[in-house]
């Protein structure tokens, strides 16, 4: 790790893939590169700072209005590497889950562009692997690295060597979306409704999103997921876990009830599940992200 009081700030930079965290990355400036997203075919940009929009999306995604989500655009990449080489500052770039969308790719293509006019850039770029609130986690592990002296390069390998220890749990309120993005069969998703059954997902460790388990109700489906991270937490040091919910902040707030059950001296951060993931969840989406063992498929 650095310590060198001599190396040069760096910019840490993410996507609107990741979780919106209310106080922020502990003070460190970190770049958000929005991504595209249509909602009833109408084009806009995901501003994950102005949070009405979020709440705006949500509210029209209940109503029946169908969301799509897009790949970083190559060019938004390329600036924001182009506005770092220019200030000679290196850049750390986490990207979304390429298990999940093309803004990895993006991200590299934006980065050979760069160092072709710029051969003097210092660009990292790290699939996280993660979506969301796991995302969150990791940018904020770089973050906290980066605010203690470490270079950018200690800072991507740090990313990259850790990002399979996040772990991702995941329940829904409602079947539907997750039908739509091809998630779980039309069948079961009618079965489901019908018995109310509740799905637990995890994220691979090739970054997708993968159904675990079933429960019958939602208080059971969030107990459930506490239970699960259990072992993981009760195991750690100073254990912590990211908390994001999709507009049901209460449920978010009864998972966080559960996790200090199972996990007292859990530090538990609140978040806000953008709208990138939200479209293929749906709204009433919880989402718990903790520091485990490596994933493994």
């Amino acid at each position: 790790m650095g310590g060198d009081d001599t190396l040069q700030p760096v910019q840490l930079i993410t996507d609107s893939g990741c979780d919106v965290l209310g106080g922020g990355f502990d003070g460190t400036d970190v770049r958000v590169i929005p991504l595209p997203y249509s909602l009833d075919e109408s084009e806009r940009i995901d501003d994950p700072q102005y949070a009405p929009a979020l709440d705006t999306f949500y509210d029209a995604i209940r109503r029946g209005a169908r969301a799509t989500t897009s790949q970083a655009r190559v060019a938004d990449c390329a600036h924001v590497f182009r506005t770092c080489a220019d200030l000679s500052t290196p850049a750390v770039y986490i990207t979304l889950s390429s298990g999940l969308s093309g803004t990895f790719e993006a991200a590299l293509h934006a980065r050979e562009l760069v160092l072709a006019e710029r051969p003097g850039a210092e660009i990292y770029v790290v699939d996280s692997l993660c979506v969301a609130t796991g995302q969150a986690l990791l940018v904020s592990g770089a973050a906290r690295h980066l605010a203690d002296g470490c270079s950018a390069q200690e800072a991507a390998s740090w990313a990259e060597d850790n990002k399979l220890r996040v772990q991702h749990l995941l329940t829904v309120d409602s079947l539907e979306h997750l039908v739509r993005g091809g998630r779980i069969a039309p069948a079961a998703a009618v079965a489901g409704s019908i018995l109310d059954v509740k799905p637990i997902i995890t994220v691979s460790a090739d970054g997708k999103l993968v159904p675990i388990k079933k429960t019958r109700g939602r208080t059971r489906a969030l107990r459930t997921m506490a239970d699960l991270a259990h072992d993981a937490l009760a195991g750690q040091y100073k254990p912590q876990a990211f908390v994001g919910h999709a507009r049901c902040e209460s449920d978010a707030s009864s998972l966080q009830g559960f996790l200090a059950e199972v996990a007292p001296e859990c530090r538990i951060t609140p978040t806000r599940i953008g709208l990138v993931i939200g479209a293929h969840t749906g709204p009433s989406a919880v989402m718990a992200a903790y520091w485990g063992h490596h994933r493994m498929n």
